[in-house]
C-alpha cells in the first residue's frame, strides 16, 4: 500500500514576522479581537465562537497545559531514519487512501490536559488498522485507565513508554486485552523538518507538539497561523497528511468534533508561533497476533507514580531454552502450583538470541481453553511481565512462544502458581506510667482497616493526668478507640493524685492562666458548646462561682 522512502535533509529558514496584536495575558479574549487581527494580518483562516472559546481562562488552560520535552525526555528515543525515500505527492490525507479512511474518531479531552494520552492511543489503533490493511478494523482502545490520577503528572514521552511496555486496553468490560507499540522514535526534535515529517506521515499518522494560544480555540476553518494571543501551553496533535499548495499540515485535534473542521485543522507548517512539527514522534507496531493484558503500569512515572516493591513481588521462570531454526526446543515444566504469598507476580523467561518477539499466555485452564484466557498476545521483545489484580485461590498457568520472521517455537510452559491473600497489619504500642494501667498493654498487632479500643484504669487514689496518642494529648480520657487503622500508632498514659486539677494548663503552678480558663467558661454547662470539663473543678457539670472560689483558693500554689 505504501512504498518505503529515505530521508533527504532539508534546511528551512523561517523569517519571523512579529506582527502581533497586543493582548494582556490576563485579559479575556473576545471574538472581535481575533477576527480583527486575522483581517489585519491578511491570514487565511476563519474565527468564530466555540464551546471552548466561551470557557473561563482557567478552564481553557486544560485544553493545552503541557510542557516541552526536557533533555532527559529527548534522550529516551533515537532519531528515526527511513530505510528508503518515497516519492511524495503534493497532497496526502490518511482519511482518503485507496478510497478509504484509516483514521478513528475525534477524541475530546474535556478540559483535562491529556492530549498526549488520547492522541497516543488513537494513533496506536490507527497504525494497527493500517498494518492489518483493514480500514474498518475497530479495536475500541481507550487511554483513560493509563492516565495518572493527576493528569498533569503525565508527559508526552513517558506515555510512549507506557504504550510500549503495557499497551492500551480495549474499552469493554467483557474483554481483557491490551495492544502495544513495538517502539517509538523521534522524527524531529526542536527544529521542524517538513520533508522528514512527510516521509514519516506516509507510513502512518504521527504525533507532534505545538504551542497553543487562546486564539486557536476560535479556529473554525482555513489554514491556521497563530496570533500569539495568551499562551496556554504545549499540546499534542496528530498529523494525518499535508497540502503543499497551502503549505499546511492536516491535523486531528482532541477537542471534539464541534471544534474546527469537524475536529480537524489545517495548520501552516512554517507558523513561527505554534511551531508545529517540533518534537514529532513516529510509533511502530507489530501485526496483531492476539492481545496482551496490561501489566503493572504503576512502574512508569506517567502512570500513578508508585512502583512495585521487592517485598511484594515474586519472580518465577520457565526452563531455559532457545529457538532452533528447524525444530522447537522448549519443554513443559511440572505444573504443580507454586503457592505465593504476594500481591504481585513477575513472570520471566530467558531471552532467545534470534527471537524478535514473544507471544505470551496466562490461563486458568491447564489444557489452555480459550475461555480460560486471562492474558494473551504478542508482547514484543520483553522477557518479563508483571501481573497484579489476580484473584487469590485461583491456579494460573502460563506459557511463552519465541518467534521471528521465519516462524515461532513451541511454547515454554512456566510453573503454575496460585496466590494466597496477604493481610496487611499494623502495630499499636500502649504504655502506662505509675499508679494505673492500660488494657491491652504493650504491642498489639491490628489488621489494616480494623479498630482497637483501650481501657485506662487509675489506681486507688489516683486519676488520669494525660493521654497521648502518637505524641498528641487528647485529654484525661479513660477509654480510647483507634478506628480504621492504616498505620502504626502509640498511646501513652500518665496518672496523678485524685482530686480537683487546679493546674489546668499543666505548668506546675496555679496562676492567673488557670483562673482565666475557669473565668472563660463562666456559666457554661456540660450541654453548652465550648464547655471545658477541666474548668468544672467541683464536678457538678457547670462552671459557676463555686469553681471560681476553688481556683482562687489555690492561687500561687505549686502543684
Amino acid at each position: 500500500m505504501i512504498t518505503k522512502a529515505g530521508r533527504i535533509p532539508t534546511v528551512i529558514t523561517a523569517v519571523l514576522m512579529f506582527l502581533i496584536t497586543a493582548v494582556s495575558a490576563n485579559a479575556a479574549l473576545e471574538l472581535y479581537t481575533v477576527q480583527h487581527a486575522i483581517e489585519q494580518r491578511q491570514l487565511q483562516w476563519t474565527a468564530e465562537d466555540s464551546l471552548l472559546s466561551l470557557l473561563s481562562s482557567g478552564e481553557k488552560v486544560g485544553y493545552a497545559g503541557l510542557s516541552l520535552p526536557t533533555p532527559e525526555d529527548q534522550a529516551q528515543a533515537d532519531l528515526w531514519m527511513p530505510e528508503a525515500y518515497a516519492s511524495l505527492p503534493s497532497t496526502f490525507d490518511w482519511r482518503n487512501v485507496e478510497g478509504a479512511s484509516w483514521i478513528g474518531p475525534v477524541q475530546d479531552q474535556m478540559g483535562s490536559p491529556v492530549s498526549y494520552a488520547l492522541a497516543g492511543v488513537q494513533n496506536l489503533e490507527d497504525l494497527l488498522r493500517i498494518r492489518e490493511n483493514e480500514s474498518d478494523l475497530n479495536l475500541n482502545l481507550t487511554a483513560y485507565p493509563l492516565i495518572p490520577e493527576d493528569p498533569a503528572d503525565g508527559s508526552f514521552t513517558a506515555f510512549q513508554n507506557v504504550l510500549k511496555r503495557f499497551g492500551a486496553p480495549v474499552d469493554a468490560s467483557d474483554v481483557n486485552e491490551n495492544y502495544t507499540i513495538r517502539s517509538w522514535q523521534w522524527v524531529i526534535l526542536d527544529e521542524p523538518d517538513v520533508e522528514a515529517i512527510k516521509q514519516a506521515v506516509l507510513r502512518g499518522p504521527v504525533l507532534t507538539l505545538m504551542d497553543v494560544y487562546e486564539d486557536f480555540l476560535y479556529y473554525q476553518s482555513g489554514v491556521y497561523q497563530a496570533l500569539a494571543m495568551n499562551f496556554l501551553g504545549a499540546h499534542v496533535v496528530r498529523i494525518m497528511g499535508w497540502d503543499d499548495s497551502a503549505r499546511a499540515w492536516i491535523v486531528q485535534n482532541s477537542w471534539g468534533e464541534s471544534w474546527g473542521e469537524n475536529g480537524y485543522a489545517r495548520i501552516h507548517w512554517d507558523d513561527p508561533f505554534s511551531q508545529i512539527g517540533r518534537f514529532t514522534v513516529i510509533q511502530q507496531v507489530d501485526p496483531i497476533s492476539g492481545a496482551v493484558q496490561a501489566t503493572d503500569n504503576t512502574s512508569d512515572s506517567a502512570s500513578t507514580g508508585s512502583g512495585v516493591t521487592g517485598s511484594s513481588t515474586k519472580q518465577i521462570h520457565p526452563m531455559t531454552g532457545g529457538i532452533a531454526d528447524s525444530s522447537p526446543v522448549y519443554r513443559a515444566l511440572d505444573e504443580t502450583p507454586l503457592i505465593l504469598q504476594s500481591t504481585t507476580v513477575t513472570l520471566a523467561w530467558d531471552a532467545c538470541a534470534n527471537a524478535t518477539w514473544y507471544r505470551w499466555e496466562v490461563n486458568t485452564s491447564s489444557v489452555w481453553n480459550e475461555g480460560g484466557r486471562v492474558f494473551y498476545g504478542n508482547i514484543g521483545t520483553a522477557t518479563s511481565r508483571v501481573l497484579n489484580q489476580l484473584e487469590a485461590g485461583v491456579v494460573y498457568y502460563w506459557r511463552v512462544w519465541a518467534g521471528n520472521d521465519a516462524g515461532e517455537s513451541a511454547p515454554a510452559v512456566g510453573p503454575a502458581f496460585t496466590l494466597q491473600t496477604v493481610s496487611t497489619t499494623y502495630a499499636i504500642n500502649a504504655s502506662a506510667g505509675a499508679h494505673g494501667s492500660i488494657t491491652p498493654t504493650g504491642a498489639t498487632t491490628i489488621p489494616q482497616g480494623s479498630a482497637q479500643t483501650y481501657a485506662i484504669t487509675p489506681a486507688s487514689g489516683y486519676q488520669v493526668s494525660s493521654v497521648l496518642v502518637d505524641g498528641v494529648s487528647i485529654g484525661n480520657v479513660t477509654t480510647y478507640t483507634f478506628q480504621n487503622v492504616q498505620a502504626n500508632h502509640t498511646i501513652t498514659v500518665s496518672f496523678k493524685t485524685a482530686g480537683p486539677d487546679y493546674d489546668i494548663n499543666n505548668d506546675g503552678f496555679v496562676d492567673v492562666t488557670d483562673i482565666m480558663i475557669v473565668a472563660s467558661n463562666w456559666d457554661k454547662t456540660i450541654n453548652d458548646a465550648g464547655f471545658n470539663p477541666a474548668a468544672d473543678l467541683n464536678g457538678d457539670n457547670r462552671v459557676d462561682i463555686a469553681d471560681v472560689m476553688m481556683i482562687v483558693s489555690m492561687w500561687r500554689h505549686k502543684v
